[in-house]
């Protein structure tokens, strides 16, 4: 098992940098990782103003990954909408730059 990079905090979205920093990462994250995957009109008419306006309108339940003041991850969850599964919940969301890629940080954000 690899060793979890120490330097990263796990933590509530508390701020609006953090939001702002959410919505980086949601931009970014798309863009790198559905290339080819999803239309790239698509891809190139997102903007980090209207993902940052989306975290923003959303703020609960999101965790951020920090590296310094850095956000690098986020991860959004939400209640299960499974009946039989009352105290469990849903990941929504789960973002990582590409660049913290094999650093745990997507496992440590579940």
């Amino acid at each position: 098992m690899e060793e979890i990079n120490d330097s990263i905090v796990i933590k509530s979205a508390e701020t609006d940098e953090e939001l702002c920093g959410r919505g980086y990462v949601h931009c970014t994250a798309w863009q790198e990782s559905y290339r080819g995957i999803v239309c790239d009109r698509y891809l190139d008419t997102m903007t980090v103003e209207a993902t940052t306006a989306r975290a923003r309108k959303f703020p609960d339940n999101t965790l951020v990954a920090k590296d310094g003041d850095k956000v690098v991850g986020f991860a959004v969850y939400s209640p299960s909408r499974d009946e039989d599964l009352p105290d469990a919940g849903e990941v929504d969301a789960i973002y990582v730059l590409s660049e913290y890629y094999g650093r745990k940080v997507g496992y440590r954000l579940m």
